[in-house]
């Protein structure tokens, strides 16, 4: 299904795709496609869970820095999952007129984020913005009582 969602999407600017779907299977697709529209994206992954193995969580960001460094329309990209008592985002966005872009991890669980992730994502906003924009990360721990 993630490969259909992808192929249908090639010429759009903003996809958002919910639960029929899931991010890890979009990001496995053709490496030859190319999105010269897609400004965001917004999907959801089952990995995303405070079950899940953390390494098989970490795999999916690196999938989608791939995709996001191809396609240098991409401004913003989310991939969420949540049900009772637990929420996670992983969020790439871009900032024209502070010349940055920040990944932000918010989630009812602690997560590390490791470094290949970092580096991976790093390459991406060099690549495609130069050496002198800037790029944050934002940990941020929710309370899953309120979710």
């Amino acid at each position: 299904m993630g490969c259909k969602v992808a192929f249908a999407s090639l010429y759009l600017e903003h996809l958002a795709a919910f639960f029929f779907v899931d991010a890890r299977h979009f990001f496995t697709i053709n490496p030859c496609w190319e999105w010269p529209n897609l400004t965001s994206l917004v999907l959801t992954s089952g990995l995303l869970r405070p079950d899940e193995n953390e390494t098989a969580i970490n795999t999916m960001p690196r999938g989608a820095a791939t995709v996001v460094s191809e396609n240098a329309t991409t401004e913003n990209m989310e991939i969420w999952n949540g049900s009772k008592g637990f929420a996670a985002l992983f969020r790439y966005q871009t900032f024209n007129d502070t010349r940055g872009a920040t990944i932000v991890w918010r989630g009812t669980w602690p997560f590390f984020i490791r470094p290949p992730v970092m580096r991976d994502w790093g390459a991406v906003v060099r690549r495609r913005y130069g050496e002198d924009w800037r790029l944050d990360w934002e940990l941020e721990q929710l309370d899953g009582r309120t979710i």
